[in-house]
């Protein structure tokens, strides 16, 4: 199956994976779905008459070229791609070349691959694992 490139594709992709509900403005939280009329309890999930949550959903901006496109998944540029340096960097470029490095006066090649290269897509199935894992990593460092 062919993975989306675009922001738009992405999103709505996701979409079906992980919602980010605003219940108001000092409170959001990770779900699958949203019910605007949906309580928690201590019983669980009730339906109640009032509005709780806004159900909008709040996603990260799409990363510009070169810079860490690790959480937003997406890049501004369409035809860029979110690719893998190493575990812990990912950049949105146009293309990719292993051996190339970037310095102070631009990019140069290197005699070793310094990128994956692999372009960076979340199963939909672990997306919400490994950005918490990426996360706790990167707090880690």
């Amino acid at each position: 199956m062919q993975q989306p490139r675009t922001r738009k594709a992405r999103a709505l992709k996701m979409e079906r994976l992980v919602h980010f509900p605003s219940a108001n403005d000092h409170w959001s939280s990770c779900n699958q779905t949203c019910d605007p009329n949906s309580l928690w309890t201590v019983d669980g999930w009730v339906t109640t008459n009032e509005t709780v949550w806004d159900c909008t959903e709040i996603r990260l901006p799409c990363s510009p070229n070169g810079a860490s496109c690790a959480l937003s998944q997406c890049c501004a540029d369409p035809d860029a791609k979110c690719y893998k340096k190493n575990d812990y960097w990912f950049a949105c470029n146009l293309t990719c070349d292993p051996n190339s490095m970037w310095t102070e006066d631009g990019w140069v090649r290197t005699d070793e691959a310094v990128w994956d290269c692999g372009e960076h897509i979340i199963d939909e199935s672990e997306a919400s694992q490994n950005l918490w894992d990426w996360l706790l990593n990167l707090l880690r460092r």
